[in-house]
């Protein structure tokens, strides 16, 4: 109950929270409740959205949440088939392009090393399960792999930028998300793709990532930007 107190205030902006108090009743919406759950991951609980609107309070959640190592040996309800929605399906195989993509621009610590990029982008696919979509040639559906199943060391690259200008820099980014885009490959379960513009270990780099619009919308962006 303390930790998810504490996780209700971070997430919505307040000094302090009960365990009877109402998370949409202090002003949390759809949005923030999946916020919510990313949180509680970090802090060592697995909270699920729905959860969140059924329990309502710290004390509520408490008492069906579980701890991330019991979820280890739990089966993954996030995982296997995924209709389209009716948006989806409107718009047919177009929806499915590579190109057809949304992305971020991030400041990152210089020399922030591909390993640890890999190791970051790991978690975030772990914890967002959509991220681990592919798509199903002729068919309406998503097949969600289980957490671990996408490589995410195969989805990063880096573009060298140590000796570049500033202006430089911004044109290598700009490029790099055209590029990372048209690699995208939502048959083979490449929704997302991460360019580290390294820009040497004295300066700030940049991180590129660049998420099909399948899996992602400009709401989905809340919830992915502090993970990242």
């Amino acid at each position: 109950e303390r930790v998810l107190c504490a996780v209700f205030a971070e997430v919505l902006g307040l000094k302090r929270v009960g365990v009877e108090d109402g998370f949409f009743e202090l002003g949390g919406d759809s949005i923030s409740s999946m916020q919510l759950a990313s949180r509680a991951r970090r802090a060592g609980l697995v909270v699920t959205p729905r959860q969140v609107f059924e329990e309502k309070t710290p004390e509520g959640i408490a008492a069906v949440v579980r701890r991330t190592d019991e979820a280890r040996t739990a089966v993954d309800i996030g995982v296997g088939d995924v209709p389209w929605t009716p948006v989806m399906r409107a718009s047919g195989e177009r929806a499915a392009r590579p190109g057809f993509a949304q992305w971020v621009v991030l400041a990152v610590p210089g020399g922030l090393g591909a390993d640890i990029l890999a190791a970051g982008l790991s978690a975030v696919l772990d914890t967002h399960d959509m991220l681990r979509a592919r798509t199903v040639p002729g068919e309406a559906r998503f097949t969600v792999g289980e957490r671990g199943s996408v490589d995410a060391a195969s989805l990063v690259s880096r573009v060298d930028a140590v000796r570049a200008g500033a202006e430089t820099v911004r044109e290598l980014t700009e490029r790099a998300a055209g590029d990372a885009a048209g690699r995208l490959d939502p048959v083979s379960g490449a929704m997302v793709r991460a360019v580290w513009v390294d820009t040497g270990p004295e300066r700030v780099g940049q991180l590129v990532f660049v998420a099909h619009h399948l899996v992602v919308d400009g709401v989905s962006w809340r919830v992915l930007v502090p993970d990242l």
